[in-house]
């Protein structure tokens, strides 16, 4: 059932215009902003944005320190990005900084999903990275971003980590 809904979900997202997605990536933003654990938060680590992803980087002008993810031997690692941070694109086709420190210890962690339930459950891509992550490092605050229409009733699995809290680019959240 996951592999029918990323799909579903992908391929409504890949029908949205790059103009569509700026607007509604700005109004997440706006609402991040909002957000008592962004404000308390000195160490962020965010998701560089792939395709028809919610794009963050409007927010690495503020006074925090942001990270990007990086797959080192099938593990996922964040490394602090500066304004001269160079990527490499990954297996995957994502710009991944290309070295600097890691950081694992992370006051919030802003997760990309395809869906979501009202349990705050995500799915993401199926390799599983954050959801290792999640478990091992425990970040303070764990936040989705997510489309409006990327919610969808489904079971999740006993692995699947919750987050804390999923902001869209709708009015009225979870």
């Amino acid at each position: 059932m996951k592999k029918e809904i990323r799909k579903l979900m992908i391929d409504k997202r890949n029908k949205l215009s790059k103009e569509e997605v700026t607007i509604r990536s700005k109004r997440i933003i706006e609402k991040i902003m909002k957000h008592d654990a962004f404000i308390q938060a000195e160490t962020v680590a965010l998701f560089n944005a792939f395709g028809n992803e919610i794009d963050l980087s409007g927010l690495l002008t503020l006074d925090k320190i942001f990270l990007y993810p990086k797959i080192d031997n099938n593990d996922m690692n964040f490394y602090i990005i500066k304004s001269n941070t160079e990527y490499v694109k990954s297996n995957y086709g994502i710009m991944e900084p290309k070295d600097g420190k890691i950081l694992n210890d992370i006051d919030l962690i802003i997760v990309p999903l395809l869906a979501y339930n009202q349990n705050k459950h995500r799915i993401g891509y199926g390799k599983g990275y954050y959801d290792r992550f999640i478990n091992k490092y425990n970040p303070k605050h764990k936040i989705g971003v997510s489309f409006d229409f990327q919610y969808i009733d489904f079971i999740e699995d006993i692995n699947d980590e919750p987050l804390d809290d999923i902001i869209t680019d709708k009015e009225d959240n979870l």
